[in-house]
């Protein structure tokens, strides 16, 4: 009766560790998740300032040197948040190892 009472307290040890290892890693995914969201938003707001940066420079420089700035920092900006979500894994990639 021992062994099994034992047995009984080490399972639902066990169960209960389980879980909140899974919490764990629930709110880690969310902040992931969240972070991406949020570099995809400055990702946005900087083609938003690219495209102001174009509008303003059209009036000093010509039209292909504006242009071509413009697109320069849209492919760092592009080329930053990538990265960024990939090092920090968007909601995708971080929630694919918890759906096995």
């Amino acid at each position: 009766m021992q062994y099994a009472d034992r047995s009984a307290d080490l399972s639902r040890q066990f169960v209960r560790q389980a879980n909140e290892a899974m919490a764990n890693a629930r709110s880690r995914m969310t902040l992931s998740a969240r972070a991406a969201r949020s570099l995809r938003r400055g990702t946005l707001i900087l083609g938003l300032m690219a495209a102001t940066l174009t509008a303003m420079q059209l009036q000093t420089v010509g039209l292909w040197h504006a242009l071509a700035s413009a697109f320069g920092v849209l492919v760092i900006s592009t080329g930053l948040g990538l990265m960024a979500e990939l090092l920090l894994g968007s909601g995708r990639l971080a929630q694919a190892p918890t759906q096995r």
